[in-house]
């Protein structure tokens, strides 16, 4: 059993995206994520980069 089997891995992700887009202009948000949301297959940043946010890895 691993966690995606007890939740839907897509709607939780662009429930994420959402609430990250959709902050107020110029509000900063400080989120700790995954790797795997931040590259590869998974990721998000193209998404909220497309929906103008501005997005900074801290690695």
């Amino acid at each position: 059993m691993t966690p995606t089997d007890l939740i839907d891995a897509d709607k939780l992700r662009a429930l994420l995206i959402e609430r990250i887009a959709n902050l107020p202009a110029g509000t900063n948000a400080f989120i700790i994520l995954p790797i795997g949301l931040l590259n590869g297959p998974h990721s998000i940043v193209g998404d909220l980069r497309s929906r103008g946010a501005e997005v900074a890895a801290i690695g």
